[in-house]
């Protein structure tokens, strides 16, 4: 779920210059490797033609910006609608694996198929992978989405287009089978946090009237106290007065 306008205001924007994008948060990854991406979205018009601008950013980066992690993107061309950028990869491989490419391409499949519906989908082509494992994690990873090629019969230097579709045809890959993301939902999490901090209000006045329970109680038996004390007082006086006058008979 994007973040609200409301919550987002609250909160600097992940990057100064990247102030239009909208964010989704994900942890990604387990403790204490684990980091947290955001995935940016930024519709742009251009000459009346639409594009969707995505960006990856690891929040965890102690560099003075978040570290960019991939980029995505989606419009329609000559050829019909595009849904990479040209270079389709995590960055940093230590990240890789562990889900943020589904999470770009669920972005931009989602959004090409509300935007381009019935529209032609410009093949992704496989270039020159250095073999038939590659061809196939590749293949593997873009059919996720509803993408297909026909395996190559000769060689595996040349480029493989995938086969034709329409963008009707592309699906989204679920959340929940990627097990090393957690969407992060702020909006739950702020109503939460708020949560607690009116428990700790109520017992931080629970707290106060019980001190001045305590205070009442104690100012009481101070009370009573120096009562009993002049009681006891006169008590002792009136025996010693007794005493003396019974010494004096004597």
């Amino acid at each position: 779920m994007l973040i609200p306008p409301e919550i987002a205001a609250l909160f600097p924007s992940p990057v100064e210059r990247h102030k239009t994008f909208s964010w989704s948060l994900f942890e990604v990854g387990t403790q204490p490797f684990g980091c947290m991406i955001a995935i940016g979205t930024r519709e742009v018009v251009e000459d009346g033609k639409r594009r969707l601008d995505v960006l990856a950013l690891d929040l965890t980066e102690r560099d003075p910006y978040p570290r960019q992690v991939m980029i995505g993107e989606a419009k329609a061309n000559a050829s019909g609608v595009t849904i990479t950028p040209g270079l389709v990869e995590v960055i940093h491989a230590r990240l890789r694996g562990l889900g943020i490419g589904t999470l770009v391409f669920n972005v931009v499949t989602a959004w090409a198929q509300r935007t381009f519906p019935g529209a032609d989908l410009a093949p992704i082509t496989i270039v020159r992978p250095a073999g038939a494992a590659e061809f196939d994690r590749l293949a593997r990873f873009y059919g996720r989405f509803g993408l297909s090629w026909d395996r190559p019969a000769n060689g595996w230097c040349d480029q493989f287009p995938s086969k034709p579709m329409t963008v009707d045809a592309l699906k989204q890959y679920p959340e929940e089978l990627l097990p090393d993301v957690r969407r992060v939902d702020l909006t739950k999490g702020l109503t939460a946090m708020f949560d607690r901090m009116l428990e700790a209000d109520d017992d931080r006045r629970m707290v106060v009237a019980l001190r001045d329970q305590l205070a009442d109680r104690r100012d009481r038996w101070r009370t009573i106290g120096y009562r009993l004390n002049t009681f006891g007082l006169g008590l002792a006086a009136l025996a010693g007065f007794g005493a003396a006058r019974a010494l004096a008979l004597l």
